[in-house]
C-alpha cells in the first residue's frame, strides 16, 4: 500500500523473508515533491544569478530510518541579490509550517552564529565548505 501525506509519500511492502519462514512490511519515507522542492521557491525570487555552485556531496540525515539520501551545496551569488533575499515579505503559512527564516550574516560572524544554529543541513554544509578550505573562520 502507499501512504499520500502532505509533503511525504510512505510506500509499505509486505516481505516474505525464505530463511525464517515469517512475512513482515517494510516502510520507507521519501520526499513527495522530487528533486529538490522548493529550491529558489522559498527564496521568492523570480531569477537568481548563481556565480557559483559548489557540489558538496550527499549526507544520510536519518541513516536506516529512511531512503532519504539529500545532497547538499553552496551556491555563490552577488551582494546586491542576498539584500533581495532578506527583505522578502515571507509568506505567514510558510512561516507557520516550517519555521522559515531568511537571515543573512557575514562571513566574519559565521563563527558566532554557528553557536546559534543547531539545523543539521546547515551545519553539515559549513563542515564541508570549511574542510574542503573553501572557506576559513
Amino acid at each position: 500500500k502507499v501512504i499520500r501525506g502532505e509533503f511525504l509519500v510512505t510506500p509499505v511492502f509486505e516481505v516474505h523473508s525464505s530463511t525464517s519462514g515469517k512475512t513482515f512490511t517494510k516502510e520507507y519515507v521519501i520526499w513527495k515533491m522530487g528533486s529538490f522542492p522548493g529550491i529558489k521557491e522559498k527564496l521568492g525570487l523570480t531569477e537568481l544569478n548563481i556565480k557559483q555552485f559548489i557540489d558538496l556531496g550527499h549526507i544520510q540525515s536519518d541513516n536506516g530510518l529512511t531512503s532519504n539520501y539529500p545532497q547538499i551545496f553552496a551556491a555563490v551569488i552577488d551582494g546586491d541579490e542576498a539584500r533581495h533575499l532578506s527583505a522578502r515579505e515571507i509568506d505567514p503559512q510558510d512561516r507557520e509550517q516550517s519555521n522559515f527564516q531568511i537571515q543573512i550574516v557575514p562571513i566574519q560572524e559565521l563563527s558566532e552564529y554557528l553557536g546559534k544554529v543547531d539545523d543539521a543541513f546547515f551545519l553539515a554544509i559549513v563542515a564541508r565548505l570549511l574542510a574542503k578550505k573553501i572557506i576559513s573562520l
